[in-house]
Order: C-alpha cells, then structure tokens, then sequence
C-alpha cells in the first residue's frame, strides 16, 4: 500500500510555526527590508527547514496587489553601476535599454529599481555590501562595468540574490542574461546570402570583440562553413586609424560588412566614397527598435534587462543567496531589422 504524499507546507502554515503574522511571513520570504535581518533569517531558516516552496500563481498575485495598492513603498533592487559617470552609463542606448527593461520588470512584481554607483573615491565594494545588507536589499543587478574585468565590481554579495547582464562582471559564479551575439551574426549572414551578397565581411573594434568574449567572431565562423575562402575578420583596437581598414577592403573585397562599430566604418566608407547598398551591403550589429536608417540586429536589449530581473526574482521565491552553485547564462535572440544599407529582400513566392 502506497503511503500518501505529504502536502506542500502553505505560507499560513509556516506563519502558525514561526509565530509570525501571514504578513509578516511574506515580506520576509521576498526581501522586503522592514523585516529586520534576524527576523527574516528565522523565517527563511524555517522555511528551508520544513521544505517550503512558494506558490508561484499566489507569488504573481500578491506582486499585482502590491502594485496596484494606493500608498505602497516598493521594495527596492539594487542596480550597481561601475562607471567613472552616470551620464556616460546613460549615454550608451543599450545599457539605458537594459536598465529600462530591468525596471519595467522589476515594476510589474511590486518592485523598484534603484541605481547604486560604484566608484574609487566615495564607493568601495567593501562599502557598497554594507549598505545592501544594511537595507535588507533582496536582490542585486550588476550592469555591465566600463572596463573590462573590473575589480570595482566584486562586492560580498552572499546576503542576497543577484546576477548580471552580458560579460563584463568580473565575478566567478554569477548567472547573467546576455545577447545571443553568435545567434545574430549567424542570422544577418543568412539575410545577406538571401540578398545575393557572397563575400559577407566581419569589422570589429578590438574593445568590442573582448567585451563580448569573441561571440560574434564565432557566429562569422560558423556561418561560413569554408571560412578560408571568405574574407578574413578585421579586428584591430583603434578602427579610426583609417590605412589598415583601406587595406583590408582592397585585400579581402567584402560585397558586404557587418560590423559593431557603425560609425568608423561608415565615416571609412563616406571617406572612400563607397555607399551603401550601392556600393556593398552594410549591417549594424548594435541595432535597437528605433533603429530606421539602417539595416540591423535589433539586440533586444529591454529583453535582456527584463530575463536578468527574472533571474533575480527567481532566486528571491526560491529563498537562494549568494553565489548560485551552477550559474546558467540566459541567451536572447536577437531581430533583423531591415534597412536601406543592404538590397530589399527578394521577392516572397506567391
């Protein structure tokens, strides 16, 4: 004879064990910092202790009472940014985008997003955790840092949830959210070939190439199954320096660039004279949804910001903190965008 499965234990369940009010039981489950340390330790500790899981239909439900209740104070996630500026965080239309994203997700749980700069003179990493901890703060979003491997960025984070987005973070076990940069290069390659483009070449700013740990140079790669008969990638660390790129263009005779860095190498094209698709096909890597003027990848930068606070908030209903024992990086596909730079689309069978 089979014994009965144990139910679940329900959240007024652990209310009655702890001694603690329904009320207080949930904020302390979500990191809402009016529970003081001790007392959401004790509830936590109970809840692991006991086995329970949170109902995630009731989660969803109570994150749209919160939102829609007059007078309610959000409880806050931390968005660390390691830059010299804010104004030159904000300056870059994907990094706002993944803020944006971030937000408006954070937002529809009942939470609120709020910008903590790291920063050598007044912000210390040692500083920065004590705050967070000192605030109850549940979770944590490192955006990506200005420099690579930035060791601003390595605050004590295991009091609380946390992730990233893209590569940049310096931090060992950490989930990130990040553009599918191979997935992209791969689909704008298969959009030129279907516009009669043969010779697709790759134009990379070295800076670019490192912050995205080589993903689009990967996705050229498996795009092209004969990759020494197609023109080498150019990769260099300063593409303003015009005489290696006019170099290139007449060694390699690309019919068509995809490139990061659309700026350099339009201002080389206007330059030399060569327009675009008149000339050769070109394709910006760092398209957004606004993006008219251009063919592009739309990076869907919003849906990158949006999957990290997924990560964050899953974390916070599982009661997990601290560094996550098997990381899982989330990739988001990327969009085409169609623009005047590359030939129209052949025509659609009837």
């Amino acid at each position: 004879m089979h014994a009965m499965p144990t139910p679940p234990l329900s959240l007024r369940a652990l209310a009655t064990l702890t001694g603690y009010s329904l009320g207080t039981v949930s904020m302390a489950l979500r990191g809402d910092q009016r529970i003081s340390e001790s007392t959401r330790s004790l509830i936590l500790g109970a809840a692991d202790r006991h086995g329970y899981t949170p109902d995630a239909l009731f989660a969803r439900r109570m994150a749209h009472v919160r939102q829609r209740s007059r007078g309610h104070t959000p409880v806050k996630l931390a968005h660390v940014v390691a830059w010299s500026r804010l104004e030159a965080f904000y300056a870059n239309a994907p990094l706002r985008d993944f803020r944006a994203g971030a937000a408006d997700r954070a937002t529809e749980y009942g939470y609120e997003l709020e910008d903590f700069q790291l920063d050598e003179a007044t912000m210390s990493p040692q500083r920065l955790a004590g705050i967070l901890r000192a605030r109850a703060i549940p979770g944590v979003l490192l955006a990506p840092t200005e420099l690579l491997a930035d060791r601003r960025t390595r605050p004590e984070l295991d009091f609380t949830a946390y992730a990233t987005i893209g590569y940049t973070v310096n931090i060992p076990h950490i989930s990130r959210t990040v553009h599918d940069h191979a997935g992209a290069l791969e689909l704008a390659c298969t959009q030129l070939r279907a516009r009669g483009y043969r010779r697709i070449g790759l134009v990379l700013s070295q800076n670019m190439h490192d912050r995205v740990r080589g993903r689009w140079l990967g996705g050229w790669v498996c795009a092209h199954p004969d990759p020494f008969n197609a023109p080498r990638p150019l990769v260099i660390p300063d593409l303003k320096k015009f005489r290696l790129f006019d170099r290139w263009l007449a060694q390699e005779k690309p019919d068509a660039i995809i490139t990061s860095d659309w700026d350099e190498v339009f201002a080389h094209l206007q330059r030399l004279g060569l327009r675009a698709p008149e000339a050769l096909g070109l394709v910006d890597l760092q398209g957004s949804s606004a993006t008219v003027d251009r063919a592009a990848i739309d990076q869907c930068s919003r849906e990158v910001g949006a999957a990290a606070v997924d990560i964050i908030l899953g974390q916070i209903n599982r009661h997990e903190r601290g560094a996550p024992a098997i990381p899982k990086t989330v990739l988001i596909a990327g969009r085409w965008i169609e623009g005047p730079t590359v030939r129209p689309p052949p025509p659609q069978p009837a």
